[in-house]
């Protein structure tokens, strides 16, 4: 027996619970326990956990002499093991003597630790009995010499009192104490007794531990080393401060892990502060907060390298027949179970009001399906889903098989119900939610399962019950009842259904699978080893990415895949050259180089569940303690919960109109909550109101529930990248010639004369353009290939485009239009809409322009309803406009444009601008490479030249430069024009040339200074204020970043003096910085005046003011650090944004150091350049 204890005691041995200084908890008193008290023999010990230095020390109740407080019969001498075990408030607290049992409960959410010393073996029979006390079903066991009892646990002092019915008169009159009472306080780590106290005033906190090794509960950790021993592996696990060790035998010694990975830990051998993991025990898995979809973990089965391809390479459009078809299946399922309909009468006016949606004429138009062929696939299955209805909803149990096993469902839950597990680092979307009665050995048992719906033939393979034994495994975590059952339902037919349980081997083995799957994708170039079979691999639909992945990174690390390498490899790649696959091979790794600093900004992205939802708020990534307010349909408006008055801050939160987010239930991060339930867009933020569009209607459960939205991470824009590169390598003739230009440089063909014929169209379009906007209109619509225009700043490339557009629909031509944002491509299309040429506008609907929302697909859709209408509709529209990255619409598979117009194109990545270029025979690409490049933040991407775009790849004697410009006065353009353009540029008109600010009929300016430099002479235009005699010092916050608060006076004061003395309004004076510190710290400043402004150069490119003034914030001799100020495109940006008055404010000497600079202050004259006295700011 006494053996058995030590065994069961490991277990458990080690585990200490800080008592939180903040909450106070109470152990009730029970009268029945009080009359058989638990019964301790010995020293009573409390055990701290010490950071750094020594893990553990022991503190005893003590006299003042520090001597040993005994709670048992002074001639006990020998020295005794210590015991020690935890008990979890809200465990029971049972004591067995005899036949009689007492219950104790612990009312609250946190640990209380207890001690005691292992007991003597009793002297005879005669003595008392064992007592037994069991938690959390560990035993262990005590002779009852004396008897103490656990009575309370003080609210205000955190002290444990404890009632010695048997001893107290022996400690009475050892210790003169006049109390029977004893207390241990476990706050601040003072221990009191009736005699004697002891205060501990080391700093060191107690740790807290709030991991459980029970076999059910998930522990986090992060690895702190690894080690093989023979066949296990060793890992040293770190949570908060306290470390443990963890040992993996079997097949679980074969996980890949390294030191920093996270990593949860389930199972319930535990000994000597190590863990066990082995075939029999427990389950480890490896960085669970990357959440690996139920579908592509099943998938990977079969080819865990077609499933990495999948996740890198995202197809941008996909016309599939057979998924559209199941899609569609699962709809009129889900509605029949939600409806429980039962007839195919009633089923059949629910499959009308579904093809009647636009996004179902959608999929047929892709799809090539006329109405009548569309409802001859979908009635295939209405009598089988009927059958389905009727033998097992609201109805007497049915055989499931030909077991003795019946069962009927009880209730649908929800459909589509979203699941994210972060201890088993998975997700998926369960097709039904169901709650089935159970019929077996004359048992009856309900419980909550998943069912999987498919519509293709009855196969059962493991990828289909994989998927559904996955889910049953979510499900089992998230939910407070267990679930380890699933159903595969096939409907095509008749339906065919299976009930699959979750075996542990079979549970062990998905999540190896995982981990192995989770291992490859952190390995972004080589990945899993191919199949290596001719047969397979060849009829292989990711035969060509898995091909180019490997002749460009596998070719000499997958050694065993001969198959690949000799014979499918060079057959599948022999249209490319070696300057083709080394093209390929830079940009890879390039994407892999960005995607390395995005994933580090995005961090906290990816696990937001781990953080506090207020704490998230406050950084702008997250909306908390919100409730639904209301709904139509998708569209969700939510509000703050009564008790939380805050309004939403829209001014500095990160989320944006069209963003991504999850809605979950918000019970703190210590609660389980439901993670993710449900993923919306964000439609509008307001003061007092948050609006979604979920991508399903919620249950009713969710009515009442507090909740948080917060911002999703997604990798979506790297694998659009990549998977147009990819496409750029296709044997295609588009693609073909594509690489002529891109990659070989072969030049384009040079324009014929402009064809006669053509001119009447174009005449009365261009009459009223300038000299070289002609050009450009007449060069573009007659390009064999491609046109480049440069749009330097104000040159009217907008009212350009729109000319070309004009001119290519009177040619009966079909137009693309694209651009990076979705402001710019509006800018165009709001000057477009008033030649009355209708369009469609593409693209999520609460980020068009409200007056151009009539245009968009939702809207013209609207009114269809039939697949032949929707033919009709697309047919007839000429010019269509999305942004680069959206064009994933059917449209864009059936249809071959005759032009694509791109603008924005130099501030675009070369790989974002490729899939316009695909689907059209011409392209027009419209920006100018002296402005602002595609941002790129990883240092050594831009160096190897991520940061080209297309335009300046490009650009030759292809090119039409607009050189007219109609924004600045001639004093800005001069200085603008001989920084960066030669001296080229023109004023568009002599009222332009001359225009400046209006001074008002009487001025005061707050000091002489301002008066000077708010000159409003021509001559004055461009003012460079000096801050060296000024102690304008630049500062950097804990974060690095970098700002200038005195020149940030210096600059609202400024503000406030043209507000006072010229004609002008707060929304024409621009404030532009090169930092973000910066632009927060001149936004508090400038107090309500919101509509002034304030932003970093790149949030400026393409907008214009009366006034700009450029606060450079830099006063150090240091320039290491200030890659922003060493960019002449950069200053080129934000000098060319003012129309009439541009005042540049920064350090002289400092900004000295920078050639854009040097190069500026050589083309500024004496008078434009005022060095401001020491008091400037004051």
């Amino acid at each position: 027996m006494e053996s058995s204890n030590k065994q069961k005691q490991t277990k458990i041995d080690g585990f200490f619970k800080r008592i939180r200084k903040e909450e106070t908890h109470t152990v009730e008193n029970n009268s029945a326990l009080q009359e058989d008290k638990l019964s301790f023999d010995d020293d009573i010990i409390i055990e701290k956990h010490i950071t750094k230095k020594r893990r553990s020390e022991v503190r005893h109740i003590s006299k003042p002499t520090n001597k040993l407080l005994k709670a048992s019969k002074s001639n006990v001498s020998q020295k005794k093991e210590k015991e020690k075990f935890l008990l979890p408030i809200n465990a029971v607290l049972k004591v067995n003597r005899s036949s009689t049992q007492n219950e104790c409960k612990v009312p609250n959410s946190d640990y209380c630790l207890f001690t005691s010393i292992k007991q003597r073996k009793a002297k005879s029979v005669d003595e008392n009995p064992p007592a037994t006390c069991s938690v959390n079903n560990e035993i262990l066991e005590y002779n009852c010499e004396s008897e103490i009892l656990i009575e309370s646990f003080s609210e205000s002092s955190g002290n444990f009192a404890i009632d010695s019915n048997k001893q107290n008169s022996s400690l009475e009159k050892e210790n003169g104490a006049k109390d029977d009472k004893h207390s241990l306080c476990l706050e601040n780590t003072v221990v009191e007794s009736n005699c004697a106290v002891i205060k501990d005033k080391e700093d060191e906190l107690i740790e807290s531990v709030d991991f459980r090794f029970d076999g059910k509960t998930f522990n986090n950790f992060i690895v702190l080393s690894v080690d093989r021993d023979k066949r296990d592996l060793i890992l040293q696990l770190q949570h908060n401060k306290i470390t443990l060790k963890c040992i993996l035998r079997g097949f679980w010694s074969m996980t890949n892990i390294k030191v920093g990975d996270s990593v949860t830990v389930l199972s319930n051998v535990f000994a000597d502060n190590i863990v066990f993991v082995d075939e029999n025990n427990g389950v480890i898995i490896v960085n669970p907060e990357i959440l690996i979809s139920s579908t592509s973990l099943s998938s990977s089965v079969f080819c865990m390298r077609k499933t990495w391809l999948n996740e890198k390479f995202v197809k941008s459009c996909s016309t599939n027949k057979e998924m559209f078809i199941g899609c569609i299946v699962h709809e009129l399922f889900q509605n029949a179970c939600m409806m429980r309909i039962k007839t195919e009468q009633e089923l059949v006016k629910v499959l009308d009001s579904i093809i009647r949606q636009s996004y179902v004429l959608d999929g047929c138009y892709a799809n090539k399906m006329s109405t009548e062929q569309f409802m001859s696939h979908l009635n295939v299955y209405i009598p089988s889903i009927v059958e389905w209805m009727q033998k097992y909803v609201d109805a007497d149990p049915s055989l499931l098989t030909s077991r003795d096993e019946k069962f009927r469902v009880v209730k649908f839950h929800d459909i589509e119900d979203n699941i994210w597990c972060t201890d088993l680092g998975l997700k998926g979307k369960v097709d039904v939610n169901l709650q089935v009665e159970i019929h077996e050995n004359k048992k009856v048992i309900r419980k909550s399962i998943p069912l999987e719906l498919k519509t293709g033939k009855a196969s059962f393979s493991f990828e289909h019950e994989g998927q559904v034994l996955l889910y049953s495994m979510m499900m089992n975590e998230i939910t407070d009842s267990s679930c380890d059952t699933g159903l595969l339902l096939y409907l095509k037919e008749k339906p065919q259904m299976k009930f699959l349980k979750v075996k542990e081997n079979v549970r062990s083995s998905l999540l190896q699978r995982r981990n192995e799957l989770v291992q490859y994708l952190n390995d972004q170039e080589v990945g899993p080893p191919p199949l290596n079979n001719q047969r397979l691999c060849y009829s292989c639909d990711s035969l060509f990415p898995c091909s180019m992945m490997f002749k460009s990174f596998g070719e000499m690390k997958l050694t065993d895949s001969d198959v690949m390498r000799f014979e499918l490899v060079p057959k599948i790649l022999d249209h490319l050259s070696d300057n083709h696959i080394n093209f390929f091979q830079k940009w890879v790794k390039l994407t892999h180089m960005e995607m390395s600093v995005r994933d580090t900004d995005r961090k906290s992205l990816k696990s937001f569940w781990k953080e506090n939802a207020v704490e998230r708020e406050q950084k702008g990534f997250a909306f908390a303690n919100v409730i639904i307010a209301n709904n139509v349909d998708l569209e969700y408006t939510l509000k703050r919960i009564n008790t939380d008055c805050r309004p939403f801050n829209v001014k500095n939160t990160c989320i944006r109109v069209g963003d991504r987010v999850a809605l979950s239930e918000d019970k703190g991060i210590s609660m389980k909550s439901r993670i993710a339930f449900v993923i919306g867009f964000i439609s509008k933020v307001e003061e007092a109101n948050i609006y979604l569009t979920l991508e399903k209607t919620l249950n009713n459960s969710f009515e009442e529930t507090t909740l948080r939205v917060d911002l999703l991470a997604s990798d979506k824009i790297f694998s659009q990248y990549l998977a147009n590169l990819l496409q750029l390598m296709a044997p295609e003739k588009r693609e073909s010639n594509l690489r002529n230009y891109i990659i070989d440089g072969v030049k384009a063909k040079r324009d014929v004369d402009i064809n006669k014929r053509i001119l009447p169209l174009c005449q009365p379009i261009i009459s009223s353009l300038n000299i070289s906007q002609q050009k450009a209109v007449l060069k573009s619509v007659q390009a064999e290939d491609f046109t480049l225009i440069c749009g330097t700043p104000g040159s009217g490339k907008t009212t350009t485009i729109v000319s070309i557009m004009r001119v290519l629909t009177a040619m009966k031509k079909r137009i693309l239009v694209t651009s990076y944002t979705h402001s710019a491509l509006d800018n165009i299309l709001l000057k477009f809409k008033k030649f009355d040429i209708n369009f469609l506008r593409l693209g999520f609907y609460s980020r068009i322009h409200p007056e151009l929302r009539k245009y968009s697909l939702e809207s013209q859709l609207g009114s269809l309803s039939s697949v032949e209408e929707t033919k009709q509709f697309y047919s007839n529209i000429s010019v269509v406009a999305s942004t680069c990255l959206s064009l994933n619409h059917p449209i864009f598979e059936l249809t071959k444009f005759d032009y694509c117009i791109m603008d924005e194109t130099s501030q675009v990545n070369l790989l974002a601008s490729l899939r316009p270029l695909f689907i059209t025979k011409r392209f027009i690409l419209v920006g100018d490479s002296k402005q602002l490049p595609p941002v790129v933040k990883n240092h050594e991407a831009r160096r190897q030249g991520f940061d080209q775009s297309i335009f300046s790849l490009l650009c030759d004697e292809n090119t039409v430069n607009l050189t007219i410009q109609y924004r600045m006065n001639q004093e800005i353009m001069r200085v603008a024009s001989e920084l960066m353009y030669d001296g080229l540029l023109e004023c568009g008109s002599r009222e332009i040339a001359t225009s400046t600010l209006i001074k008002r009929s009487t001025c005061q300016f707050e000091k002489l200074w301002l008066e000077e430099i708010l000159d409003n002479s021509l001559t004055k235009s461009v003012i460079f204020l000096n801050t060296d005699e000024v102690p304008a010092i630049e500062e950097q916050d804990r974060n690095n970043l970098i700002c200038n608060r005195i020149e940030a006076k210096i600059v609202m004061l400024i503000v406030n003096n043209l507000l006072k003395n010229f004609d002008i309004k707060c929304s024409d004076i621009g404030v532009i910085t090169p930092y973000a510190k910066q632009v927060e710290i001149l936004r508090e400043m400038c107090n309500e005046r919101t509509q002034i402004e304030i932003n970093t150069v790149d949030q400026y490119q393409g907008r214009d003011k009366d006034a700009v003034l450029i606060s450079t914030v830099v006063s150090s001799t240091e320039q290491t650090t200030k890659e922003l100020l060493k960019d002449k495109r950069r200053l080129n940006v934000a000098i060319t944004r003012a129309r009439k008055k541009l005042i540049i404010v920064g350090s002289q000497k400092t900004l000295s150091l920078y050639k854009p600079f040097i190069h500026l202050f050589s083309l500024l004259k004496q008078h434009q350049i005022y060095c401001l006295p020491v008091d400037a700011h004051l």
